[in-house]
This record gives C-alpha cells, structure tokens and sequence, in this order.
C-alpha cells in the first residue's frame, strides 16, 4: 500500500512541477521582450510546495534553474540586453527568474549585487553545486532580513 501511495504522490507532485513550469513559460511568452524590465520577476513555485520536504525543495530548485536555462536561451533572439538572474529563497513560494534592463525608472543597470553583501563562488548548497554549470553561471549567496538568499547569475 505504501508504494502505490508513494507513486500516486509523486504522480501527483510531477504534475504539479510541469504546471508550474507550463505556467512559467506561458508568462514568458506574455512579456515584452522589447521593452524594459525593473527587477520584473516570475515565480517558479507559486504554492510553496517546495517547503514540504526535501525531494519537494530539490524539485523547485530545479524548476527554478530550468526556468533560468530557457529564459536566458529565449531572449537571444532579442537585441535588448536583459540580464537575468534566479533568487533561491529559503521560502520556495518566494523563488523566481528575474529580468532588468535599462528602464525608465532610472534604476541602476546592471543589477549590482555586490551592494548587497553578496558572496560569490559559494558552494555551501550542494544541491545547486550539483545542478549549475559553473563554467556559465555564477552561484552568490546574501543574507539579509529574509534569511539566506541564493543567486544564479551568468557570470
């Protein structure tokens, strides 16, 4: 009985990982590539499941990357240069793909995260350590009032 609950719930939760994902490229697609982003951001777990366990949390960081993976491939064929960067949150609702450009708001470009304390080169998360390409992104970590904060960023 365990088994069948066991592949009924990860039945379950792989089709909620491919929503998520579905929903993710839908937004995507939706955005204006030829206009401007300030801090513009989509989530990649808008229900927080990746709070519920381990295999849970590796999913959502995985889906977060994967999102990165396909935005940063999509917004080639885009003159505009976008930088584009992931926040793993210790909340996974909180995780997402962030896009910024020059933008009317006058908000610094490109992004600075060293304003934000942040450490690069940080290999503490071995999950990400597993899952990033290094030789194209960088892996950064900042603690701040939200609690501790990864970035993947191209480097």
């Amino acid at each position: 009985m365990v088994d069948k609950l066991d592949k009924r719930y990860l039945k379950k939760l792989n089709k909620y990982w491919t929503k998520m994902e579905e929903s993710f490229i839908s937004n995507l697609l939706t955005l204006d590539m030829n206009s401007w982003f300030d801090m513009h951001h989509l989530h990649t777990d808008w229900y927080g499941k990746g709070n519920h366990n381990l295999i849970n949390r590796k999913n959502s960081i995985q889906l977060a990357y994967n999102c990165l993976l396909y935005t940063n491939n999509f917004i080639i064929k885009y003159p505009k240069e976008i930088q584009t960067w992931i926040f793993i949150h210790e909340d996974s609702y909180e995780d997402a793909v962030y896009f910024h450009s020059e933008n009317d708001n006058k908000s610094p470009y490109p992004y600075s995260f060293e304003e934000k304390n942040t450490s690069w080169n940080n290999r503490d998360n071995q999950y990400l350590n597993a899952i990033v390409d290094t030789t194209v992104y960088k892996i950064g970590k900042m603690v701040n009032k939200y609690g501790i904060i990864y970035i993947i960023t191209n480097k």
